[in-house]
């Protein structure tokens, strides 16, 4: 960690497997996996910092969690002035706690989520106790930053909800659209568009939804009507191969194989 003092309105705090420890470096380098979140709390600016040495904002109102690596450094901004809460806790203590919810799938993606009523009164208490120089109230902002994480995981699961019921009608109709047309290979990103919704969302929830990925999915069902063809006998490897969307059938055999673990020749 780079001992370089900070003066911005930004209050940080690590976890790093006992209590809270504020700290007002300018740079932070754990040297571990850790889970950062960020809270920008509503009626403020937006609040900027830069990992990495890329810059990212977060809107006001809004609570932002993401991975970092162990080599990652976050540097936390003098000259912004807008509040923020932010907390960083390693990957050990994240899990111990319940937090790995908040933890994205993906390493390189970002969850967010709208800080609710309930938690933004919790906060404002937060920056209250913290401005305090009683030592006894150590005490208290640790019990505190405990709460508003146990709001913000609820505030997560809240947004969570919604957006999967929004995007199941969507996940549905992109699950028809590759039932209708095995011969044709349509891409990701094109599904998306056709369906109205981003690929990084359909993905998403595609999984959740079906618990495999939108390519797994269309893989099993292409071999199994496949398999169905070629059972029958009245259809050659290079006519099926054109009827599940291959247009070399040396490809379509390859993935026959490497799904059922024999070649489609010996269905014959």
């Amino acid at each position: 960690m780079r001992n370089v003092q900070m003066h911005s309105n930004a209050k940080v705090f690590l976890h790093l497997g006992q209590a809270w420890k504020q700290s007002t470096d300018s740079f932070i380098q754990l040297g571990r996996p850790a889970l950062l979140i960020i809270t920008c709390p509503k009626n403020a600016d937006s609040y900027f910092y830069i990992l990495n040495g890329q810059k990212y904002q977060i809107e006001s109102g809004h609570t932002e969690s993401r991975y970092l690596e162990s080599h990652a450094c976050l540097e936390i901004l003098d000259d912004n002035q807008a509040l923020a809460l932010i907390l960083i806790v390693c990957v050990d203590a994240a899990t111990a706690l319940g937090l790995t919810q908040m933890m994205p799938s993906v390493p390189t993606d970002r969850l967010t989520s709208t800080t609710t009523i309930p938690t933004q009164y919790i906060i404002n208490n937060f920056f209250g106790t913290i401005r305090s120089p009683k030592v006894m109230h150590r005490l208290l902002f640790n019990a505190q930053i405990f709460e508003i994480l146990y709001h913000q995981v609820n505030d997560q699961n809240r947004e969570e909800n919604h957006h999967l019921s929004s995007h199941y009608d969507k996940v549905k109709m992109a699950k028809t659209i590759i039932h209708e047309d095995l011969s044709k290979k349509i891409t990701i990103p094109e599904l998306a568009k056709i369906v109205g919704t981003n690929e990084q969302y359909l993905k998403k929830y595609f999984k959740i939804h079906y618990g495999k990925t939108i390519a797994g999915y269309t893989t099993e069902v292409k071999m199994e009507y496949a398999r169905t063809l070629l059972t029958g006998g009245k259809h050659l490897i290079v006519d099926v191969s054109r009827m599940t969307g291959y247009k070399h059938a040396t490809h379509f055999t390859t993935t026959f194989k490497k799904f059922y673990g024999f070649k489609p020749i010996q269905l014959k």
